[in-house]
């Protein structure tokens, strides 16, 4: 027998092959009415071997594997999503305070939302850093894109293959021409230049 076995107890792995097999009866009992017993040819395989655990290891591997690469672009595609759909509520708040007043607000410094935008976008999403760790630049004359109005993503892990992903969307995909430029080291969506 088994060792800690008791009498009425199933042997080891034979719930789970019973379970796969389709075998298993609610009740211990087959449909027509008779008790469940044992097959004396199973007693001797009493639980999975190491090589079906191998193979199931194995094939759950390969199926992460597949998996992975589906979601880490799909999450770029999503942080890039809000990235443009950052940029895109960020220049209609600059766009209609200039047609409200008739001009840009005043430069500010990185991370900071010129004061004059209060209550046409969030200072908390603006001056929030982004999912790569850069911040919001408001550009004006005198800022570092020289006398281009517009909005700059600076810092963090910017990286130029990601950036263009994200001009392809605004743009047209190409960060030396359009709307949306490389200009220094200032990923830079121009309102005016």
């Amino acid at each position: 027998g088994l060792i800690g076995s008791r009498r009425n107890s199933p042997e080891p792995g034979l719930l789970l092959r019973l379970v796969f097999s389709g075998t298993l009866q609610v009740g211990g009992t087959h449909s027509m009415g008779e008790s469940t017993q044992r097959n004396p040819a199973n007693q001797s395989r009493a639980a999975f071997t190491l090589v079906e655990i191998m193979v199931v290891v194995v094939v759950i591997g390969i199926l992460a594997s597949l998996a992975l690469p589906a979601f880490t672009g799909a999450k770029r595609k999503s942080e890039n999503s809000k990235l443009v759909a950052d940029f895109q509520s960020f220049r209609s708040a600059f766009q209609q305070y200039a047609l409200e007043v008739g001009n840009w607000p005043a430069n500010e410094v990185v991370g900071v939302m010129p004061s004059e935008l209060d209550g046409y976008v969030s200072r908390t999403l603006f001056e929030k850093t982004t999912v790569d760790g850069s911040r919001w630049d408001w550009q004006g004359p005198g800022g570092a894109t020289g006398t281009t109005y517009g909005l700059a993503l600076l810092g963090g892990s910017l990286e130029d293959e990601r950036m263009e992903e994200v001009d392809a969307l605004l743009d047209d995909g190409d960060l030396g021409t359009g709307t949306f430029q490389l200009i220094g080291s200032h990923y830079t969506l121009i309102f005016e230049g």
